[in-house]
């Protein structure tokens, strides 16, 4: 892989993400590089739980398990 950008998400955008939030497509686009070998995204174990906590309050257990699902399927490194 040659040089490329790294990047770290938090709570602030996975959730964000998930929801729609105006910057969505933004991630969406890098994760896409992320997949495809052009860039690394990292993401710590405290913000998914953060993630989880917090859609889980706001909408229950079946969307917050929804959101744990979708964010594993992440291309993180």
């Amino acid at each position: 892989m040659e040089e490329s950008a790294n990047f770290v998400l938090d709570s602030y955008a996975l959730i964000g993400y998930l929801e729609g939030e105006k910057f969505a497509d933004q991630i969406h686009a890098m994760l896409m590089k992320a997949r495809n070998g052009l860039c690394r995204i990292y993401l710590h174990a405290l913000h998914v739980g953060e993630a989880y906590y917090i859609t889980y309050r706001q909408s229950g257990p079946d969307m917050a398990d929804l959101a744990y699902a979708r964010i594993k399927a992440f291309p993180v490194a």
